[in-house]
């Protein structure tokens, strides 16, 4: 009987399992980069989404509610008024709930056109003097953005108003930010306005304390003035004196002259006792 063939069992070498399990290894450690590399270019496209979401969200209130147009953003002042005329067009992403909206204009100076008196040139000088870290000027007016032909409220208006130097304006370089007085948004982009005027003059000129001699005066000599005697006048009737002078006359004046008062009866009979009292005292003393 002959016996049933035998199947033949392959027979696995070393090399040949080492590159069995190397190719899976391999595998193994490919398909774990890749999926690595998949999460690490996923977290970074979350990461860009969200910067850019973040970027939009914080550009988005400059930009949302609109934009604003200048007639010209160099306005010339008007000498007799001391004022400048701003003219420009406000744009609204739709129209305002109200007719007359609220803006808050808010202008920081940049810079300062000076006039300046300085040693050695004549003349005042003019130069842009850079300003930094300066208090805004805020103006709050109203814009209207109602139709007067129609009554219709629209989104965008033309508006005009004025700057003057009384408010603290100079002729400059100013930056203007313009926000909604409801909410605080800003409408359109800060702009660079230039207000062109003379402004005062300064006179930075050095002090210089310089002494001049005074030249003494002349004396003058004292004019000499001769001695006039007064002109006297002789009346008719009336004496003079030794000196040539006439007495005053004292007619006609109380009290004027001297004169002596007569002796009453009363007093020398006074006197008659008191001399009488005294002539007996005496006696009296002799006896005693």
């Amino acid at each position: 009987m002959l016996d049933a063939p035998r199947k033949s069992t392959p027979i696995v070498t070393y090399s040949r399992a080492c590159s069995v399990v190397g190719g899976d290894f391999m595998k193994t450690l490919i398909a774990d980069i890749r999926r690595r590399a998949w999460l690490r270019s996923f977290s970074i496209l979350l990461a860009g989404l969200f910067a850019g979401l973040l970027v939009l969200s914080t550009a988005a209130p400059a930009h949302a509610v609109g934009r604003v147009v200048w007639k010209s953003k160099t306005i010339k002042e008007r000498v007799k008024r001391e004022s400048w005329y701003l003219e420009m067009q406000v744009h609204l992403p739709h129209a305002p709930d109200v007719g007359n909206k609220s803006m808050k204009f808010e202008f920081t100076q940049v810079a300062e056109f000076e006039r300046e008196l300085v040693d050695g040139r004549e003349g005042p000088q003019s130069r842009t003097v850079p300003l930094t870290g300066q208090q805004s000027l805020i103006e709050t007016v109203m814009v209207g953005f109602m139709d007067p032909g129609t009554s219709v409220i629209q989104s965008r208006t033309k508006f005009s108003f004025k700057l003057t130097r009384a408010h603290g304006y100079k002729a400059g370089k100013w930056k203007v930010k313009i926000r909604d007085s409801d909410n605080g948004k800003q409408i359109g982009q800060v702009a660079t306005l230039t207000l062109s005027g003379e402004n005062p003059v300064v006179d930075r000129r050095s002090i210089t304390f310089q002494g001049t001699k005074k030249e003494p005066k002349e004396e003058e000599a004292p004019e000499e003035t001769q001695y006039q005697a007064p002109v006297q006048e002789r009346y008719e009737g009336e004496d003079v004196d030794d000196e040539g002078q006439v007495p005053p006359s004292v007619e006609g004046k109380p009290g004027g002259g001297c004169h002596l008062t007569p002796v009453s009866e009363t007093s020398w009979g006074f006197l008659l006792f008191l001399a009488g009292l005294g002539v007996g005292l005496a006696l009296r003393r002799r006896r005693a």
